[in-house]
């Protein structure tokens, strides 16, 4: 927005008030997996104040921004695009244990691993918590590992029930996922945490990167044939298309 500070302030405020009196009003009794009816207007107050921070360079904004989502997180345990939003500050800090805790209130799972998991990922190694990201990075390979014999039976079911129309989606869906792009990375920055994380003498470290087995002439990755499965429409924006 190209307004003043001051009034991106005030909107800011006008914005908290709309939420505060739709939640009093309409938001008290629902359902834990329902979104509170005025969310929006805070997940749109905290960008508005993500917005200002970026302009000025300073975090002030930033934390009173982090500081709504939480208290809608409170009245509002369902919505992710809180949560989504609060994880990408929590890394804006380097607060990764705070980071990691809203990763895990997201609950990430199955596919969403190969499509959502960049939004964490690919920031740990920023905070240096090197054991504690290899911990996340292990729980994503185990998805892909473990997918892959799915994967096979699900090709074979279609052969068996003669559904062949879906074939070549499963195939297409195969390919997607054996060369996935989050997959690399995550295998990629599973081994740096292993390297940087040694902290035995010089002949344990040696024998540790002897077993990893780096060669990069011998190289199996399909560097041009990898698949961005990311989805980048997870995380709300208000952004202009031009």
């Amino acid at each position: 927005m190209d307004l003043p500070a001051d009034h991106l302030l005030a909107f800011y405020t006008a914005l908290k008030l709309h939420y505060e009196h739709g939640r009093s009003t309409f938001g008290k009794k629902l359902l834990a997996t329902e979104m509170g009816p005025s969310d929006a207007y805070a997940l749109l107050a905290a960008n508005v104040m993500y917005d200002l921070s970026r302009r000025e360079n300073k975090s002030d904004h930033l934390f009173e921004a982090l500081c709504l989502l939480q208290y809608v997180l409170r009245n509002s345990t369902s919505n992710f695009h809180v949560k989504l939003l609060s994880l990408k500050i929590y890394h804006l800090f380097g607060c990764q244990v705070g980071a990691q805790e809203m990763y895990d209130y997201l609950d990430i799972k199955q596919i969403q691993l190969d499509s959502m998991g960049y939004v964490h990922c690919q920031l740990l190694p920023l905070g240096g918590r090197f054991s504690g990201n290899r911990n996340v990075y292990d729980a994503t390979l185990k998805f892909f590992t473990n997918s892959y014999k799915e994967r096979l039976e699900y090709i074979a079911l279609t052969y068996r029930f003669c559904t062949f129309s879906k074939m070549e989606e499963f195939m297409n869906f195969k390919e997607r996922l054996t060369n996935s792009l989050q997959y690399v990375a995550c295998s990629v920055e599973a081994q740096i945490c292993d390297l940087v994380s040694c902290y035995g003498n010089i002949t344990q470290n040696l024998s540790a990167y002897v077993a990893m087995s780096i060669e990069p002439a011998e190289d199996r990755i399909a560097w041009l044939e990898l698949s961005d499965n990311r989805d980048l429409g997870a995380i709300i924006r208000w952004d202009p298309l031009h």
